[in-house]
């Protein structure tokens, strides 16, 4: 039980990476001080502020997309 209770890895969860975008965006951090603070590489920050903005300017542009499974 306990083994399958344990957390074995080292992933952010998506709230983690609203909290980086947030605190990069609004908070003015660099990205090397979120690296250092999340044990990240800058590279790795970097790629989720990149995603997060995608993410944030599809739902602005189309609300909530309908699937296309034509």
């Amino acid at each position: 039980e306990f083994r399958n209770n344990r957390k074995t890895y080292n992933r952010l969860t998506k709230e983690d990476h609203k909290e980086i975008y947030r605190l990069h965006i609004e908070e003015g951090y660099t990205k090397k001080e979120l690296a250092v603070l999340y044990n990240k590489t800058e590279k790795m920050i970097a790629k989720i502020c990149r995603t997060q903005e995608q993410e944030k300017n599809n739902y602005l542009t189309y609300g909530n997309p309908v699937p296309s499974n034509c």
